[in-house]
């Protein structure tokens, strides 16, 4: 039995996908890849295994928690890869349907259309509790992808639950993503209801433009303007804080700098594929962000002074960037004798490295 404590839980859905390409992807009138099926995806997966990467098996690997809710037609390959990963993932058979499935279409410029094709299942509070004797309800980190409305409702039931069912005092850390269709300017004051009992908010830059009913900005000063809109909001604690993912520009993180809120302090992250190596392994963005909150979740946490956005901001950078080299999951090898794990052919390590001898500190 692990004794290690739960670090990072999401509340995301497994979805698996298949990924089709339109006009705009085809050379000399073919597509310039095939269609492909029985992907691993979900918001929930990528952000499973972003905080993999860094939590090596068979005993770290253990701190990270999450539902997989399968159906009669779940591939045996797909559940012999996520076992491979031994995580402490609570799975829930129902023969009597269907798994969850998506529909993709890309087209340029990482354009992309998206529908269910089954039946989904949302991971409630309900579910944290009662699943596994309440394991994944006492974990360090929960990460929440759901409208603002949602976001608050969970936070109320869990830390009620908490309290009531737990021995565990400990602070519970909400990272929160925002659905994207929920970012609107109808949906601001819901959201800054929401961040009220929210650690780490992270909308990429254009939902949070949306919010405020503005276009997508381009240019750094206008993002930290825009970072700065949001984290007067973030009243939780001394750590609270903003990450504005922007895509080919990486991420800025804002800090509320407690105790003078007056001062936030701004930090941007490159992104892994772009000044620090080459764009020419970039294949897939789908779920990069989702990966990032997974990465930035376990630098955060396992930082040698707690709450370490720095190292959170290079761990997310790095997760971002092992999802995007391949359609669907990077692939788990062990090196050497069996004492490393290589994820697409490098262990963590080499690609820390990497990005710390760019980034200098």
């Amino acid at each position: 039995m692990n004794s290690l404590p739960l670090l990072f839980t999401s509340m995301g859905m497994f979805i698996l996908d298949e990924i089709h390409f339109d006009d705009s992807c085809c050379s000399n009138g073919e597509p310039v890849q095939s269609s492909q099926y029985d992907i691993i995806g979900g918001a929930g997966t990528y952000g499973v295994i972003g905080a993999r990467f860094f939590l090596e098996a068979p005993h770290r690997s253990k701190q990270i928690g999450w539902i997989l809710d399968i159906g009669q037609d779940f591939p045996p390959h797909v559940m012999a890869e996520i076992s491979g990963w031994q995580t402490l993932a609570i799975v829930r058979a129902d023969q009597g349907r269907l798994t969850t499935r998506g529909w993709n279409q890309y087209g340029a410029d990482e354009a992309r259309k998206f529908k269910y094709l089954t039946e989904k299942i949302r991971i409630e509070v309900e579910d944290l509790i009662k699943e596994d004797g309440g394991t994944l309800m006492n974990t360090k980190c929960l990460h929440v992808i759901s409208s603002p409305d949602r976001c608050t409702n969970i936070y109320t039931k869990l830390t009620t639950a908490r309290i009531e069912n737990s021995n565990d005092d400990s602070e519970l850390i909400i990272m929160w993503e925002p659905v994207p269709t929920s970012c609107v300017a109808e949906n601001l004051d819901a959201v800054i209801l929401a961040l009220i009992n929210v650690d780490i908010f992270s909308p990429n830059v254009l939902e949070a433009a949306l919010l405020f009913g503005d276009s997508e900005p381009t240019e750094p000063i206008e993002i930290e303007r825009l970072g700065l809109r949001l984290i007067k909001y973030m009243v939780k604690g001394p750590h609270s804080l903003i990450i504005l993912r922007a895509g080919k520009l990486g991420c800025v993180v804002i800090h509320k700098q407690w105790p003078d809120a007056s001062s936030p302090k701004i930090d941007w992250y490159p992104a892994y594929h772009s000044k620090i190596t080459t764009s020419d392994k970039i294949v897939d963005p789908t779920g990069c962000g989702n990966a990032f909150m997974g990465g930035f979740a376990i630098g955060y946490m396992t930082g040698v002074n707690g709450a370490d956005a720095h190292l959170g901001a290079i761990y997310g950078n790095i997760a971002a960037g092992l999802i995007i080299e391949q359609i669907g999951m990077p692939k788990l090898q062990l090196g050497g004798a069996g004492s490393h794990e290589l994820w697409n052919g490098e262990t963590i390590d080499e690609r820390l490295v990497r990005y710390k001898n760019w980034y200098n500190k």
